[in-house]
């Protein structure tokens, strides 16, 4: 069994080698055509497509040209939108200020106005100052109006 197994492999060795022979000599045959081919066909070539190089670069000099132009579009495009960006700025800017003079004038009013009130002896009173006290009633007053909320409850009723 050992010997068929190697028997395969030197046949497949074989047949590996050959492939590999056969395809080098079509490379270099291939190569060496081709070569003779290109002497021969080249000079053929150059005059026949001599008329089509020069519209090669017609249309690659316009292509160029279509190129700069929209290059010199999208800069301007550009430049336009920061001019615009700016003015927008500018103008938010001049908005604001004019807004916060606004109210810097009301707060030197309102200071004045102050000032005057504290000059006259009234002063700013704090928070804990301003709680309001209820006033205690007496037992008169608190009768009188209960009888009032009974009366108000019997008309309704009626």
């Amino acid at each position: 069994m050992a010997t068929i197994a190697t028997a395969g492999k030197y046949s497949a060795a074989t047949f590996e080698y050959a492939g590999r022979v056969s395809i080098s000599y079509i490379n270099r045959s291939s190569s060496a055509v081709m070569s003779g081919i290109k002497k021969i066909t080249s000079p053929v070539v150059n005059v026949v497509s001599k008329p089509f190089v020069c519209f090669k670069k017609r249309k690659s000099e316009a292509l160029q040209e279509k190129q700069q132009l929209e290059q010199k579009a999208v800069q301007e495009i550009l430049e336009l939108q920061q001019k615009a960006v700016q003015e927008s700025i500018l103008n938010a800017k001049s908005l604001h200020d004019d807004k916060i003079r606004v109210l810097e004038e009301k707060i030197v009013q309102i200071e004045k106005q102050l000032a005057s009130i504290e000059k006259s002896g009234v002063g700013v009173s704090s928070a804990r100052n301003t709680v309001k006290q209820h006033k205690i009633l007496t037992e008169q007053k608190s009768s009188l109006l209960l009888a009032i909320v009974n009366e108000n409850r019997a008309l309704r009723e009626k």
